[in-house]
């Protein structure tokens, strides 16, 4: 039997598979910089991998080709590349059949984000029907100060409390004491995290931007900023999120939080980070 090798994938395909076992799935980007420039992007599908990073790590999960529109070439070099972002829901098949371990993408469907029903139980609000989801969302974004309002809505979302410490002396010691979302550094950098505006692959500005963009909300908000901070660290794993949840004390946490999402090599600001998270387990205790 003769056999085509798909492009970026180890399973090997049967040329005369004729597609009598379809199998079709529904999946949540993970990642799309895709190293072979193929406009691939790994997807953790529903019903056939864990939802929980944990259990599946999304480094290892399968990259799956896309469908591009009959208005591109379709060839090497010619026409354009999938747009589809971390976060995208989509709906394909497999090319395997009952093998299921080769997905093909045909395109993405929209929805809407909402907190989880855990989130809403711990801020026992799932009884107030007559809620709106801005205004269960702004349930979130709670405290006397901006430092407090990080430590708690990480807490929402079921980050311990000593996590959530680690995070606010991150950023604390990035954007000041007071934690300013609206500022803009002589370098370029934007926002709590001092995200980068470069014109590189992962331009982390420019995802803010289209993150806040398709909520229509203001990327200079800090709620808006916190929910780009959390949907980073749960969708690309090369941010440590698994590491740093495994991480037993406050040090070991902000310097995870500090080399991996931060990207701060200077060991000098990394130790101030861990004072500042160090201070706020103090007060928020």
């Amino acid at each position: 039997m003769f056999y085509a090798q798909t492009p970026g994938f180890e399973k090997m395909i049967p040329v005369g598979f004729y597609g009598d076992t379809f199998r079709w799935f529904f999946g949540i980007i993970t990642n799309c910089n895709d190293p072979l420039m193929l406009g691939r992007a790994q997807v953790r599908i529903y019903g056939n991998h864990p939802k929980s990073e944990e259990a599946l790590e999304s480094e290892a999960l399968p990259w799956a080709q896309t469908m591009i529109p009959t208005t591109e070439g379709g060839v090497s070099g010619i026409g354009k590349m999938g747009r589809l972002l971390p976060g995208a829901k989509v709906i394909g098949f497999f090319l395997d059949g009952d093998t299921s371990q080769v997905p093909f993408i045909l395109g993405a469907v929209h929805s809407i984000e909402d907190p989880s029903p855990i989130q809403l139980d711990r801020l026992g609000v799932t009884d107030e029907k007559s809620l709106t989801i801005t205004d269960r969302i702004a349930k979130f974004f709670i405290g006397q100060s901006n430092a407090e309002i990080v430590h708690n809505f990480f807490l929402s979302s079921q980050f311990s409390h000593e996590h959530s410490c680690a995070i606010v002396g991150g950023l604390t010691e990035r954007s000041g004491v007071r934690i300013d979302a609206g500022q803009i550094t002589s370098l370029n950098e934007y926002g709590i995290a001092r995200w980068k505006n470069i014109e590189t692959t992962g331009n982390r500005f420019n995802l803010l931007k289209q993150f806040a963009g398709q909520r229509r909300q203001d990327w200079r908000a800090l709620n808006t900023q916190l929910m780009f901070v959390l949907y980073e660290l749960r969708t690309y794993s090369y941010f440590g999120l698994n590491q740093f949840l495994k991480a037993t004390n406050i040090e070991k946490m902000t310097d995870l939080f500090a080399r991996k999402y931060l990207r701060e090599q200077d060991q000098t600001k990394v130790d101030q980070m861990v004072n500042f998270a160090k201070d706020a387990l103090e007060r928020f205790s």
